[in-house]
């Protein structure tokens, strides 16, 4: 979700002039917790660096963030006069909504604060470098790190996998709503094991440059992906071999793909 930190203010009281100095205030407090404008949350990442720094307050980065949140949104509904913001204080909430939900995910698949504070900078990272949907993109990391044991990976090479399947998205030009269908439809064929049917149509329909990087990775033309599919060959440890194969040609033709 894209955030501006920009607030256009027009107050005809003089009284309320302490109301919007203490808005601007909440505002700041919240881009220094990491709410800076950009594709997803683009400054939230800042944050989550500090939490890995210091990986027992995990926990509170959110309940402070959300703090923060609940008091920008008071100070916004004090306002005396006509109030025209670029950012809504929705907007704030979504965000915080967001950043709880991606931590309850990362929960699920890590032991302790130090490994739920890197998950989190990873999602952040990919999902803003690769301008995904953050709750898609977690989501699938989510799927994936369920299962990181049996497809021999680490939480690091999780985070490459989700890297490269999210810059083949932006590489087939998807846009947000089907993006995150084909994240979705992706993540649970990697719940249950095999990449086939439906989840397999919307990968080849919705993120083309994905579905070649699979058959590259597997030697094979995009053509021959259904009936791989339909072979109940395309598991998900031979999905994640293929990508793995392809993630340096991802990396370059993303490099060159303006998004």
């Amino acid at each position: 979700m894209a955030l501006t930190s920009r607030l256009a203010l027009e107050v005809d009281s003089r009284s309320a002039q302490q109301q919007v100095d203490d808005l601007r205030r909440a505002l700041t407090a919240l881009n220094d917790a990491g709410l800076r404008s950009g594709p997803v949350l683009s400054g939230a990442s800042r944050a989550v660096s500090d939490t890995g720094r210091n990986s027992a307050s995990a926990g509170a980065q959110v309940q402070a963030l959300e703090r923060r949140v609940r008091s920008l949104s008071s100070a916004a509904a004090g306002l005396a006069g006509p109030l025209v913001a670029a950012v809504s204080t929705k907007a704030f909430y979504d965000a915080a909504e967001a950043y709880s939900t991606l931590t309850n995910r990362m929960k699920l698949v890590t032991d302790g604060a130090g490994e739920l504070a890197t998950a989190q900078k990873a999602v952040f990272d990919i999902s803003q470098s690769s301008y995904q949907p953050l709750n898609a993109t977690a989501e699938l990391y989510q799927r994936i790190a369920t299962n990181q044991k049996e497809l021999k990976l680490t939480g690091a090479g999780v985070a490459g996998v989700v890297g490269t399947i999210s810059k083949t998205l932006a590489i087939s030009g998807a846009s947000a709503a089907s993006a995150s269908a084909a994240l979705v439809q992706l993540g649970q064929a990697f719940a249950s094991g095999v990449l086939r049917g439906e989840e397999l149509n919307s990968v080849m329909e919705q993120a083309p440059a994905l579905a070649q990087a699979i058959a590259a990775g597997m030697g094979k033309t995009v053509g021959e992906l259904r009936a791989l599919g339909a072979a109940g060959l395309l598991t998900a440890d031979a999905v994640v071999k293929a990508l793995q194969s392809q993630q340096q040609a991802v990396d370059q033709l993303f490099a060159r793909t303006a998004v």
